[in-house]
């Protein structure tokens, strides 16, 4: 592995003694993507020592890069995870086991199992409140139904009160037509009468 590193500080120290690249620079000098040398660089900040530029952006120098490379080296020929590699780091190069597989898949299991129970519930709260809705939409409709019984209800008395009064103007009319017409025979049987013309 000495030999692998010794090889990645021939590399980087061709042309960057005095360079700065930037976080894609550096990316694209190492062939990894900015992807990778971000989550690098929020993993193992500490490990990898970048300066600041004017512009508040992280500069990589040489030493930056070398950094770079081992932490792809171990990650990528060797399958270290970050953790391993922080450790890697942290004590000069000392090797760290991977972690047993079987407590990331019960770890995963349960999560899931969590996740699982989770969903449950909300389907189960999502089958009460559509349950719900659906009462309150009944309701509605019996009410939006009263509503109009109502009206109808209101809108017939109403014409039929409107029919009465015109029946009953009617019959006042015809009433007062009656005896119009009965004090026009009168006056005319009392001139009559009088002048003697029958």
């Amino acid at each position: 592995m000495k030999e692998n590193q010794n090889q990645s500080e021939e590399k980087v120290s061709e042309n960057l003694d005095d360079l700065s690249l930037t976080v894609k620079e550096a990316a694209k000098h190492i062939g990894e993507s900015p992807h990778v040398i971000r989550n690098w660089m929020r993993e193992l900040k500490n490990h990898i020592p970048t300066s600041k530029g004017e512009n508040g952006y992280h500069q990589f120098g040489k030493e930056a890069i070398e950094q770079l490379l081992i932490i792809q080296q171990l990650t990528r020929e060797h399958g270290y995870s970050l953790r391993q590699v922080e450790h890697y780091l942290a004590t000069g190069g000392e090797f760290k086991k991977p972690e047993p597989v079987t407590n990331a898949s019960e770890d995963i299991m349960n999560k899931l199992d969590a996740i699982t129970q989770k969903l449950e519930e909300q389907q189960e709260f999502n089958k009460i409140l559509v349950q719900k809705l659906n009462e309150q939409q009944q309701s509605n409709d019996r009410y939006k139904e009263y509503i109009e019984q109502s009206l109808n209800q209101r809108d017939q008395r109403l014409l039929e009160t409107l029919e009465e009064s015109r029946a009953a103007r009617q019959e006042a009319a015809a009433a007062n037509e009656e005896r119009t017409n009965e004090q026009e025979k009168k006056k005319d049987s009392w001139w009559s009468r009088l002048f003697g013309s029958d």
